[in-house]
């Protein structure tokens, strides 16, 4: 905290961060969070610093529902008896309030008397279990004591199992599994942060606020000021035209609230999301909506009826999450809102219903939060616009706008107005306001509320209602810019800005917005960008997270997913992630961070090998600093799915073709969007989806990855064909030639020759022939007569399309031609009904990737070892032991390592060379150890030689006892885990466990 350098050059010319203070993890767990001051320096160059544990009372913690108390037996009784037994009388708002302030103090007591100094029961149940245990070794146990021990074991895995929830809910992450959380990683994450989270000090000015009283008297000012407005009569757009919503869709919006639309909502609603003021989250509505459901209905009746909510339930918590790495001022936070349960079930019901009409009120040009649209539209409507300018050598002018605190400035009043304008009903603009205006909001400073804050403007961040209506007050902008455009279109712009600020209070920040321009002389740009009031910028620029104007092939474009990877994987670079937790954050967060960029962006090669070397190194070395890591299964097996031996690591050549396919699906599906009709205007028939058009010199890179993914040399279309083909309905819409609407690929491709002499090649099927007498005839013109070898490619054209099955379809067509609706022509997904990147993927994986080198049955024992209860760690473990790649002696020479001929053998027994198969299955040690497991469960089979017919051996005994097969795949992996751990201890500390400890 303070300033940012610790060192001054003498001549004051440089100055760096040079100074670090270090303290360990166990320091850590006993001081808690800590802050970092640099004081003032003296005569010397460097500053002091000085840690500092300020150890305040920032006052008690709101009501926090936990999820472990669900697993709790006695947990529904307590809760029902609360629920029914306090009677209230009132209007619904009240009656909910009350009970639901009610059950909080119910719950708060039942969990002091259950859960209360959880970690001293632990300590004091494992001390009585272990007691109970060294009496049954000597005197034996009676039956009440049994029935005690048994009863503290209960109790105590209870207990560890409720910790482990209620870490893993304190976490928020969207990646890990709750049975992670017993691991050091994942404390470390919950330690991360609560540190990030964390506000020790706040500067005002040229003081720093420390003290609790302090900062939140700074915070409620800062946000009472914030969220107000200063009443006044604004402008409006009346005069400027808006879509219009249809009757049906206004009157559809106000219909009756009905049971089922509520249970969807729950039930797709995530239960570990943090709460609001009322404490509770849907993971209680999920359990307890029986319970329930007749008061919370009531609410739903008379919030239709009256419009009306209790204003606790519309006042919401604000939590503050850091935009920079060490936050200074309270506008280096963003304001993150957290609603109460009932309201975030309202607005959810609510933006269901909004989000089924905003295509109808909404211009194309807004791309976002809309079904049906995608965000990365905008992008490619900029990319081919400048490539445009670049290619014709026109000049250009991009502006780049942004809006200054967007959610939290608009205008109630002007909310209102739109949504009058564009033909919303009086009782939806009702409802509207009571979500949007009432309430008020309390901040969360270190996880404790502030006072009560008033407010007057602004949406909330997190209310799933926010994004539809702030696409609702842009829309006035978007309507605005298109009334006023004109040859003088700097000044139109400017006027344009002002009075949609004036109008909507929402206000543009010039010192972020930017003019680029292209072909447009610099003198030119810095006079526009002065009468903008804003900055000069140049190409390429990022939009919407994604590149406009670069060059797509370079890897410079690149750099910001590269950055983002290298960062990621550093702030991992610590002693907790074992190579199952490895495979975890690779599949979860390594690959989704280049997702959006792979969606749109046709990845370079080089880029790709450099996004993979660094998922190897990471998966085999933990981030580690030595590269010379072992990989000790190829990448092409790691990405094989887990059916078929590998990991389901994506491979992501395949994954980025996938995602890029879809926009060939939505080029032939969708017609009319702004982006669909740029291309078309730009490419003509190739905007049309004519996917098997070659190349052109006009073509944007963009345009050229896209239409040559599914290439090979010469331009020839060959594995799309395989997923994408037309089905006719009246014939106007599918090309005779250029669609593939029977056989395999397109008529164009199948006779080539064919195609050149035809005298139709743009022309659909229903203009290729006519009905005489009801049978329908082919009228197909040629440039010239056939030459005797031509003929045969004729006949062979005629035997197809006048085939029995073919004239079948096209009566089927005619039929939808004489009908009064008539039925057009679709493309259909060869893959499924609707297209779907995971199916696409796995075809490119079937079609492309080489067999496993692992034989079938192989294949199928090592998938088998996914279905168990172990950690991810250990089955990960279970996995590399059956292909036969763990680090064992002779792994490790095969490889290189060399090892003293006496050291290459089996630690355990002494005897033969220490391989998987033997270490597991054939050492006389490991053999005693599987000997003890298969008499515990009663088996006499033999035990193999082999590992992976060790396992193949194992299952079958249970196959009649399906709900126990988990469990002894769980012993399985736990005796193989055991079985390493101990040659682990015999190598590198010289401990020797026998096959009792073992066992």
């Amino acid at each position: 905290m303070g300033r940012k350098f610790t060192w001054v050059q003498p001549n004051g010319r440089c100055m760096s961060r040079l100074d670090r203070v270090l303290i360990s993890q166990d320091w850590d767990e006993i001081w808690g969070v800590a802050s970092l001051w640099r004081l003032k320096r003296d005569v010397s160059d460097h500053c002091p610093l000085i840690v500092r544990y300020d150890g305040y009372d920032w006052e008690p913690k709101p009501f926090r529902f936990n999820n472990h108390w669900l697993k709790n037996k006695e947990f529904f009784k307590v809760v029902a008896t609360e629920w029914e037994s306090y009677q209230v009388n009132g209007w619904k708002g009240f009656v909910l309030h009350e009970k639901f302030k009610q059950l909080k103090g119910a719950l708060r007591a039942w969990n002091r008397e259950v859960y209360g100094s959880v970690d001293t029961k632990i300590e004091e149940l494992i001390a009585g279990i272990e007691l109970l245990d060294l009496k049954g070794e000597g005197v034996g146990l009676v039956e009440e004591e049994v029935w005690l021990r048994n009863s503290k074991f209960n109790q105590l895995w209870m207990l560890l199992k409720s910790k482990d929830s209620m870490e893993f809910q304190k976490s928020r992450s969207r990646w890990l599994k709750e049975g992670d959380a017993n691991t050091g990683f994942f404390h470390a994450c919950v330690k991360n942060r609560k540190r990030t989270n964390s506000i020790v000090a706040l500067k005002k000015g040229r003081e720093w606020l420390c003290r609790p009283e302090e900062i939140r008297s700074e915070v409620v000012t800062y946000f009472r000021k914030h969220f107000e407005e200063v009443p006044w009569e604004r402008p409006t757009l009346d005069g400027v035209d808006f879509l219009q919503l249809s009757n049906d869709e206004a009157m559809g919006l106000e219909a009756p609230f009905g049971v089922q639309e509520v249970v969807e909502v729950i039930e797709l609603s995530d239960g570990n999301k943090s709460p609001g003021p009322d404490g509770f989250n849907f993971s209680f509505f999920k359990k307890f909506w029986g319970l329930i459901e007749l008061e919370v209905m009531g609410l739903f009746q008379e919030f239709h009826n009256s419009a009306r909510l209790p204003s606790c339930f519309v006042s919401y918590f604000i939590t503050l999450i850091p935009k920079l790495f060490i936050p200074q001022q309270l506008c280096e936070f963003r304001p993150i809102s957290l609603l109460g349960s009932l309201y975030k079930l309202m607005s959810k019901v609510l933006s269901n219903r909004l989000r089924k009409v905003m295509n109808s009120i909404i211009s194309s040009n807004q791309s976002a939060f809309i079904k049906g649209r995608h965000l990365a539209d905008g992008v490619v409507v900029a990319n081919e616009v400048v490539d445009l300018a670049k290619r014709a050598k026109k000049e250009c002018l991009v502006f780049k706008v942004d809006f200054e605190k967007a959610y939290d400035s608009v205008s109630w009043s002007f909310l209102d107005y739109m949504l009058r304008r564009v033909g919303f009903g009086e009782q939806w603009r009702a409802w509207m306001k009571t979500c949007v205006c009432n309430g008020k909001l309390l901040v969360l400073v270190n996880g404790c509320p502030t006072e009560e804050v008033s407010i007057s403007r602004g949406l909330k961040q997190g209310d799933p209602l926010a994004p539809f209506l702030f696409l609702l007050v842009a829309e006035g902008l978007t309507a605005l810019s298109k009334r006023a455009a004109c040859v003088e279109n700097l000044w139109a712009m400017n006027a344009t800005l002002r009075w949609f600020e004036f109008a909507s209070g929402l206000r543009v920040n010039f010192s972020k917005s930017c003019l680029m321009g292209v072909n447009v002389p610099s003198d030119f740009l810095l006079e526009a960008a002065s009468f903008l009031y804003c900055k000069v910028g140049s190409l390429p620029f990022t939009y919407l997270g994604l590149p406009v104007g670069a060059n797509l092939r370079h890897a410079k474009t690149w750099e910001p997913v590269i950055k983002t990877i290298k960062n990621r994987l550093f702030s991992w670079r610590n002693r907790y992630v074992s190579l199952g937790g490895r495979v975890i954050l690779i599949n979860s967060v390594l690959a989704s961070i280049p997702v959006f960029y792979l969606s749109f962006l046709k990845m370079p090669v080089k880029v790709r090998m450099s996004i993979v070397r660094m998922q190897k190194n990471f998966l085999w070395g933990g981030t580690s600093s030595d590269k010379n890591k072992i990989a000790w299964v190829s990448w092409k097996d790691v990405c094989r799915p887990k059916g078929e031996g590998g990991l389901g690591v994506r491979d992501l050549k395949w994954f980025n073709l996938s995602l890029m396919a879809k926009w060939w699906w939505r080029l032939l599906m969708e017609e009319g969007p702004l982006w669909r009709n740029v291309l078309d205007a730009k490419y003509g028939g190739v905007g049309r989806a004519n996917l098997s058009i070659g190349r052109g010199n006009h073509f944007s890179l963009w345009w050229k990855d896209l239409v040559g993914l599914g290439t090979r040399s010469g331009g020839v279309v060959d594995w799309t064909q395989d997923i994408f083909s037309k089905k006719l309905g009246c014939g106007g819409s599918t090309s005779f030639w250029l669609d593939r609407w029977v056989g395999i690929v397109p008529l164009c491709v199948s006779f080539p020759r064919l195609y050149n002499l035809s005298l139709q090649p743009a022309l659909k099927i229903k203009d290729m022939g006519e009905w005489v007498n009801e049978i329908w005839c082919w009228k197909l013109k040629w440039r010239r007569s056939f030459f005797v070898w031509e003929e045969s490619l004729y006949a062979e054209l005629l035997a197809i399309i006048c085939c029995a099955e073919l004239i079948a379809i096209i009566a089927i067509m005619r039929n939808y031609l004489l009908s009064i609706t008539k039925e057009v022509d679709s493309w259909s997904f060869m893959l499924g009904d609707l297209f779907s990147v995971s199916a696409f993927y796995m075809y490119l994986y079937n079609k492309f990737l080489p067999p496993s080198r692992v034989g079938l049955n192989s294949v199928n024992t090592i998938a088998k070892v996914w279905d168990s209860w172990a950690p991810n760690k250990v089955v990960v473990f279970s996995w590399q032991a059956l292909l036969g790649r763990l680090p064992t002696k002779e792994n490790l020479v095969k490889r290189g390592i060399s090892l003293e001929g006496t050291m290459v053998g089996c630690v355990m027994c002494g005897g033969g060379r220490e391989s998987e198969d033997h270490l597991f299955a054939a050492c006389s040690t490991t053999w005693e150890v599987w000997s003890k497991v298969h008499r515990w469960f009663g088996l006499t089979t033999v035990i193999p030689g082999t590992i992976g017919s060790l396992f193949q051996g194992f299952l079958p005994n249970f196959r009649s006892r399906k709900h126990a097969l988990k469990g002894i795949n769980l012993v399985w992996h736990a005796v193989m885990w055991v079985i390493w751990q101990s040659r682990n201890e015999r190598i590198f500390r010289g401990v020797v466990v026998g096959p009792e400890e073992i066992f």
